[in-house]
């Protein structure tokens, strides 16, 4: 709706928007700040929605975001980022080429899509204790450039019990 338009600087969402459409603020490269007003009670971030917004480095999603569509936040600004405690999937590409270097996954997460993290700056990732599998990407990937971690500065990972799988070139060229 909003795609690509480089006067937008700001979007303030109110507490009635339960759904932010896929595209919605792609490429809004002047965008540095998202504001959700306090009572929202069901968000769901659709694909790409603030991809590309460059100039955005921060964004504080509400506990209540249910889903976060793929590559919702791809190649965006964002230098760290809270992933909501009652998450479950973490989409395809959804940070990836940001900044973040450093990220916790919530118990309630149990899929990590490939490309999630792809050429971010990640170096350190944490995982929650939970009694939920977790797959990191899919066996099915075959694009070497898509692995969940591909490219990133990761030093280490250490694989909880939950993980069940670790998808095809999952940390193939890391930065490190």
């Amino acid at each position: 709706i909003f795609q690509g338009n480089a006067k937008i600087t700001e979007a303030y969402i109110g507490k009635n928007v339960v759904s932010i459409g896929n595209y919605a603020f792609d490429n809004c490269y002047n965008m540095t700040k998202v504001t959700f007003e306090d009572g929202i009670v069901a968000m769901t971030i659709g694909s790409a929605a603030f991809a590309r917004c460059t100039k955005l480095a921060a964004i504080e999603l509400p506990a209540c975001t249910s889903v976060i569509g793929p590559s919702a936040f791809e190649s965006s600004g964002l230098t760290a980022f809270t992933i909501p405690k009652n998450l479950e999937i973490l989409h395809d590409n959804v940070l990836k080429g940001t900044q973040i270097t450093t990220i916790h996954i919530p118990a309630a997460v149990i899929s990590i899509g490939d490309g999630a993290f792809a050429n971010s700056k990640l170096a350190s990732i944490t995982f929650a204790d939970g009694d939920q599998p977790l797959s990191l990407g899919t066996l099915e990937n075959e694009d070497n450039k898509n692995g969940v971690f591909c490219g990133t500065a990761l030093k280490e990972l250490r694989v909880p019990d939950r993980i069940t799988h670790i998808g095809a070139y999952a940390c193939y060229n890391l930065t490190t």
